[in-house]
């Protein structure tokens, strides 16, 4: 893993590459998604999973699929009319020979059913993946991450959505009997839902990987939200600007833009001690940035 040091408002911070995780658009989806697929039957025909119309998981389904010779069938939802003019990780996805469908989020289900019916029907191999990769393997993908970290840091602060990555990395710790402390800014879920499932997640990867060590503290952080999945602010998107201009390093308003912009004000507040060392998980999100119309807005500002 290629971990970098960069220096932002005074502070140094190192960061943990999986943007550049090596699948076409990078990030910690890839890393789940290749253990997913590798434990798919060797029959498997075809796979289905559901997400954003700018999911990043749905996206590395995509390529899998494509590098296996075997069926995706996408069911994302959103704005349908993206489907017309398509940016991004969905762009990627219909490159990648996809199918998609663009459904109200509350017929996911019934789609995904709809679709594994009709293709048991004709005698296809399928197999149904949760979305955002959210299971064990998913989980023990991270858990090994941890295990390529040659420093441990004493703060780990990433993007945390379904929570498998969040839990993958607190059981990998646990694994090297470490202290680091495990913080995960919620993109999307409030902490009353988000961080049932991230414990959730962190016991089931302790159970499989035999852990006797006392549970560590679950720490998902939803201050900034800013509304919700895919919801932005100007200070949010300001902050990306600033950061790319004076690090490099390329953010997202969707997932790794809101961890940063937390990671800054738990450094200025004092929660996060000046002397601590600290390592930001980058998991991705180029093609979230690419296809934002408020990322675009606010370049005109600056």
């Amino acid at each position: 893993m290629l971990v970098h040091e960069l220096v932002h408002g005074g502070h140094r911070i190192r960061v943990a590459r999986d943007d550049l995780y090596p699948l076409a658009g990078g990030g910690n989806k890839g890393r789940k998604l290749e253990r997913i697929f590798a434990e798919l039957p060797a029959e498997c025909q075809a796979i289905i999973t559901t997400g954003s119309t700018q999911s990043n998981h749905a996206r590395v389904c995509a390529l899998l699929a494509a590098q296996r010779g075997i069926e995706a069938h996408l069911v994302l939802h959103g704005p349908s009319r993206e489907l017309a003019a398509p940016e991004g990780n969905l762009l990627v996805a219909l490159l990648a020979g996809a199918n998609v469908q663009v459904v109200a989020a509350d017929r996911i289900a019934t789609t995904i059913d709809g679709i594994h019916r009709a293709l048991q029907e004709r005698g296809v191999v399928v197999r149904v993946i949760p979305g955002g990769g959210h299971c064990l393997a998913g989980g023990l993908a991270y858990a090994d991450a941890v295990d390529e970290l040659t420093v441990l840091p004493d703060v780990i602060v990433l993007a945390s959505g379904t929570g498998a990555t969040q839990a993958g990395l607190l059981a990998g710790l646990d694994r090297r009997q470490a202290e680091t402390r495990v913080i995960g800014v919620s993109v999307a879920r409030r902490q009353r839902e988000g961080r049932p499932r991230v414990l959730e997640s962190y016991r089931e990867l302790r159970g499989h990987l035999g852990l006797a060590s006392p549970e560590r503290q679950v720490e998902f952080d939803d201050r900034w939200r800013f509304g919700g999945y895919g919801d932005t602010r100007p200070e949010l998107l300001d902050t990306i600007v600033g950061v790319a201009r004076t690090t490099g390093l390329v953010l997202d308003p969707t997932y790794t833009g809101k961890a940063f912009f937390a990671l800054l004000g738990m450094l200025r507040s004092g929660e996060i001690a000046r002397q601590a060392s600290v390592l930001f998980w980058h998991t991705g999100g180029l093609l979230n940035a690419l296809a934002s119309a408020d990322l675009k807005e606010a370049m005109k500002r600056v």
